[in-house]
C-alpha cells in the first residue's frame, strides 16, 4: 500500500491522508482519470493517522492497524517512519 501524509504548516501533527485505496476506490466509481489529476488534493484526503512512539509494542500497533492503514512513529514530536499493514505481515513471516 502506498500511503501519502499531509503534515501542517505550524504542527508536526498530521492533518490527512490519501491512500492507493482512496485513489482506486476513485476510479473503482468510473470517474474520469483526467479530471483525477486536476482536482486540489484535499477532495482526495481521508482521515490522518494515528502517531505513537517508536518504543509503542508491536499489539499497539496491530490493534490500531485493525482501524488504520497505516500508524506513524514519532520521536519527541517529529515523524520517523510509517508502518502499514504490509510491514506487519514481514514481521509476522520473519
Amino acid at each position: 500500500m502506498r500511503v501519502l501524509v499531509i503534515f501542517g504548516r505550524d504542527t508536526l501533527s498530521s492533518r490527512h491522508s490519501i491512500t492507493e485505496k482512496t485513489i482506486n476506490n476513485y476510479i473503482a466509481q468510473g470517474k474520469d482519470l483526467g479530471i483525477l489529476s486536476t482536482m486540489p488534493i484535499e477532495s482526495l484526503m481521508g482521515e490522518a493517522f494515528s502517531q505513537i512512539g517508536e518504543g509503542a509494542s508491536i499489539d499497539v500497533v496491530t490493534g490500531l492497524l485493525g482501524y488504520f492503514p497505516a500508524v506513524l512513529t514519532t520521536k519527541r514530536g517529529k515523524m520517523t517512519g510509517i508502518i502499514t499493514k504490509a510491514d506487519l505481515l514481514k514481521i509476522v513471516r520473519g
